[in-house]
């Protein structure tokens, strides 16, 4: 998205450049499990062609053709968030400048290599630094999309070499008259702009450097929080019990008895040390939550009090209909009437993955423990979870 801008309004119709002697055909990885001969099934290329007729300059299109797919987690995160990002960006109404459609490679490569520029030549030098100025001020401006507004840090401030080029050349491309030169001159040594641009973009690409590593980081930390406590929506009874006790502990810092490992007899799962509540964990192949499992709830909870426990609060964690696809599941393992039952007998209803979310929420710093507890001693069906902000 680094120099594509989307217009969701009209359709990507592009006659500014024509990439097709760009780039070679791209061959897929072989390491893709068979891609290699699934993606011209697909039209991916086509696919491309599409995205890349909504870039704006001769590199993004280039780029966009070179698309390929990737297994690797950290990319496919990395570029879903930046794709959310874009897109959240546009539907405020943003947009960026892209300068001129001109190939700036041969002009770079012509100078470092110790030639000169005409006087056109670094007008359009000067217009793409205006652009790279407004883009930096403009993202800058975005704290919601991090990683997006992350990208201004990384365009250098080239302020200096853009008053310079103004003041020395017109929109014409004409050397305009200067004190040092006494008259106007065909051509401009561009060994200082040079070396002052290289020396903006060495500090640039260092800082992205440690940017992207701390991206990195955050991702992969955050892969392997999710990765730990992912089958809270996939397990039942005893393995579910585990997970549950270990998110609490950890995402949570709760302090969670496992009471099969207290009492002897059957009673009510796991117990919330120093909040007096009181879990029950179940789990079906092909059913949902009954009013037994509710009565359950409530009769083990007697059962604690009886043993001298303060019970603060009553809750049944239930992950229903787990053996039949998602598409042919009901829409709550909850029915109204369970609901009704423990809204009077002052028992909670979550799944487990209300639980991974919240999880979630509290790994980004955004759900706090005070208010699971409170949750935790609402009776009826939790509901009301907040979508996550994922921030740098």
């Amino acid at each position: 998205m680094s120099d594509a801008e989307l217009d969701s309004d009209s359709p990507p119709v592009s006659t500014r450049h024509d990439f097709s002697t760009r780039t070679g055909p791209t061959t897929w990885d072989s390491d893709l499990g068979g891609f290699d001969f699934a993606g011209p099934l697909l039209e991916f290329d086509q696919v491309r062609e599409q995205i890349a007729a909504y870039t704006k300059t001769v590199v993004g299109g280039e780029r966009a053709r070179a698309l390929t797919p990737t297994r690797d987690l950290l990319e496919i995160a990395t570029r879903q968030q930046e794709t959310s990002e874009a897109k959240q960006y546009l539907d405020q109404g943003g947009g960026l400048e892209f300068g001129p459609e001109e190939d700036f490679r041969e002009l770079l490569q012509r100078a470092l290599l110790g030639g000169l520029l005409r006087g056109g030549e670094l007008f359009l030098v000067r217009e793409l630094l205006r652009a790279a100025r407004y883009d930096r001020t403009e993202l800058g401006r975005h704290e919601e999309i991090p990683l997006l507004s992350s990208i201004a840090d990384n365009i250098p401030e080239l302020g200096d070499l853009e008053r310079a080029i103004s003041g020395a050349i017109s929109p014409a491309g004409e050397v305009l008259e200067m004190p040092d030169t006494g008259g106007l001159a065909d051509y401009v040594s561009t060994q200082e702009m040079l070396d002052h641009l290289q020396d903006a973009v060495a500090r640039a690409d260092s800082d992205h450097m440690k940017k992207r590593t701390a991206l990195e980081s955050q991702i992969r930390a955050e892969q392997e929080f999710f990765a730990r406590h992912a089958s809270l929506k996939t397990e039942m009874n005893e393995a579910l019990k585990e997970r549950v006790k270990a998110a609490l502990e950890e995402a949570f810092g709760l302090n969670v008895t496992d009471l099969d490992d207290v009492y002897e007899d059957k009673n009510a799962d796991l117990w919330i040390d120093d909040h007096g509540i009181v879990i029950e964990v179940r789990g079906s192949k092909r059913r949902n939550a009954t009013e037994d499992d509710v009565d359950d709830v409530v009769d083990h909870s007697d059962t604690l009090v009886g043993l001298g426990r303060r019970v603060r609060g009553k809750v049944l964690l239930f992950n229903g209909q787990l053996g039949k696809l998602p598409q042919d599941r009901s829409d709550d393992v909850f029915s109204s009437g369970v609901i009704r039952e423990a809204q009077k007998a002052d028992v909670s209803l979550m799944t487990g993955d209300d639980l991974l979310r919240l999880v979630e929420l509290a790994r980004l710093g955004q759900y706090e423990t005070e208010t699971l507890i409170e949750t935790l001693r609402t009776p009826g069906r939790f509901q009301g979870i907040p979508e996550p902000r994922h921030e740098l």
